[in-house]
């Protein structure tokens, strides 16, 4: 498999004399191969310093400090749901069909802003340091994209389960889904 590796400008000038004698893409190999057997053997050492019990803690210390985004996605929603107008609901609505038939995902962006709400873009700002952890933790996997789609699931599932609850009430009966609630449990 070839890969390509950054130089700085000023060490490939000072590389050039040497070019003629030196291999330098086995001395990168030998450099990479020096590291990959470091840690296969640092690897093998944990295991037989029974290492798995603190990796399986400070796991579990890690999860402890997790987000929940959908979580923050519903609650979002629940704010949104208290402010919205019927109208609101219907543009929403309209949107999310228009959306299917483009086949889009379902994203609040579909529906309009309200003063007083939060967005994905807010809260991710407010989550600068659990962001700037997960990186660290993984850097070749996207937080920010999987942490937007959980908010955009939570949110928009809630309201189009409010939306639900809106259709399917009874105005005669304000107790309607504690009732339900009670006969599920």
């Amino acid at each position: 498999m070839r890969i390509g590796i950054n130089v700085a400008s000023d060490l490939v000038k000072r590389m050039k004399p040497l070019k003629q004698v030196v291999n330098f893409s086995q001395v990168c190999r030998e450099a990479i191969q020096t590291w990959v057997d470091s840690y296969e053997s640092a690897k093998k050492r944990a295991v037989q310093d029974n290492m798995e019990d603190i990796a399986r803690r400070l796991r579990q210390e890690i999860e402890s400090h997790d987000v929940d985004w959908e979580d923050i996605g519903q609650e979002d929603a629940k704010i949104w749901a208290q402010l919205a107008s019927v109208k609101n609901f219907e543009d929403f609505i309209h949107n999310l069909k228009n959306g299917k038939r483009l086949n889009r995902t379902p994203e609040t962006w579909m529906a309009p802003i309200l003063p007083g709400t939060k967005s994905y873009g807010e809260r991710s700002g407010e989550h600068k340091e659990w962001f700037t952890r997960q990186s660290e933790l993984e850097l070749d996997y996207d937080y920010h994209q999987k942490a937007q789609q959980d908010y955009e699931r939570g949110w928009t599932s809630y309201v189009i389960a409010v939306w639900e609850m809106v259709k399917n009430s009874d105005p005669g009966n304000p107790n309607e889904y504690e009732q339900k609630g009670d006969e599920n449990e």
